[in-house]
């Protein structure tokens, strides 16, 4: 079976072996991964300081994920999982 990996909008291939994915292989079983680090530094910061409260809605994760990696982790002092940091806002009353 052939499948078409370019994009509607380019004459050249979205996934390239080395470069934008680690090879094209044939599968019967897929999963999806998202880099979802601007999401979770985003949410980190606004839940740090929340106004009034925090409203999660819908909101599926591995509650041992990291919600922060690399410099960020290093900027913010602290290493915390989504359960551990929610716990902690709870705790402190926001």
């Amino acid at each position: 079976m052939t499948y078409n990996v370019h994009s509607c909008a380019q004459k050249e291939p979205i996934l390239r072996p080395g470069f934008t994915c680690g090879g094209i292989y044939e599968t019967w079983e897929t999963g999806l991964l998202v880099d979802g680090r601007d999401y979770y530094l985003a949410f980190y910061r606004a839940a740090r300081e929340p106004r009034r409260y925090i409203l999660m809605a819908g909101w599926q994760f591995d509650s041992q994920v990291r919600l922060l990696r690399e410099k960020d982790l290093k900027e913010a002092g602290e290493d915390p999982s989504p359960l551990s940091f929610l716990n902690d806002r709870w705790n402190r009353g926001g």
